[in-house]
């Protein structure tokens, strides 16, 4: 499970850097962010922060970033990395 996990998160990282955002939307969903622990590759918020700004104004984006948002660890990672 931890394997497939980090796959669908590298999956979203590689279609973050082309631009892409079809898949996005069901492989964020396999993440399974409800958990308390979340299994993701290990780059996947330098990916994030990277992409953000263009993301954001898309459908999948918005969500990825209100569902990270809602994971308090996770969120509070990404603003570290952010500043």
């Amino acid at each position: 499970i931890v394997m497939e996990k980090q796959v669908y998160s590298i999956l979203i990282c590689a279609d973050l850097r082309m631009g892409r955002t079809a898949m996005l939307e069901k492989y964020v969903d396999k993440l399974e962010w409800q958990e308390s622990r979340i299994y993701v590759f290990e780059d996947i918020l330098w990916v994030l922060v990277e992409n953000m700004q263009w993301a954001q104004d898309t459908k999948a984006g918005k969500r990825l970033l209100r569902i990270m948002q809602g994971h308090e660890a996770l969120w509070r990672y990404y603003q570290n990395v952010v500043n």
